[in-house]
């Protein structure tokens, strides 16, 4: 287990460590975070938006650095992500709390929230330049919220898992050319 990350959290002022675990047999890979062990809340099946945070992202979530602190699209929001896998860790959290009604349209447009969040991270800073999306639904996608939302994260210097190990496979047969 490496640790591939270190960052001062700016809101608890805590420093974090970000673990790679790489299972080299089969080329699989996992991030963990051990703060998240510590402050674990659990999945909430929140069946109406009552009680559910990312039914009020701007009252109920962090903001990120950047001035206007959280995106707005037609049907999606960014947050700040509380348990971060690296400095740059967001949350593209649908308007729509009911994942059954997300349609084509919803997810769409959470997907372009999220490529904005990409761009405003790297003009904030520009060695950020590797993008993440990771889906969470449901508990078995690590989600803490049956709200639909998208983990987003920008890292300076990889890829995570086996989207790294394409990268790095494309530039060799580049350098064979």
């Amino acid at each position: 287990m490496d640790i591939i990350g270190r960052y001062m959290d700016t809101i608890s002022k805590h420093m974090l460590y970000l673990y790679y675990i790489l299972q080299w047999v089969k080329g699989k890979g996992a991030l963990h975070v051990e703060i998240r062990d510590k402050n674990s809340v659990g999945f909430k099946a929140e069946t109406k938006a009552d009680g559910c945070d990312f039914c009020s992202p701007d009252a109920m979530t962090a903001g990120d650095v950047w001035p206007e602190h959280h995106l707005h699209s037609t049907h999606a929001t960014t947050s700040s992500n509380v348990f971060k896998y690296d400095a740059y860790h967001g949350l593209v959290i649908a308007k729509e709390h009911d994942p059954l009604k997300l349609n084509r349209i919803a997810f769409t447009d959470m997907l372009t929230t999220a490529r904005t969040w990409f761009q405003v991270c790297h003009s904030t800073d520009s060695q950020f330049k590797y993008p993440h999306l990771m889906w969470d639904l449901l508990p078995k996608a690590s989600a803490s919220q049956l709200h639909p939302h998208a983990q987003v994260s920008l890292t300076p210097d990889r890829y995570y898992g086996a989207a790294e190990d394409m990268r790095q496979a494309a530039v060799s047969c580049l350098l064979l050319l």
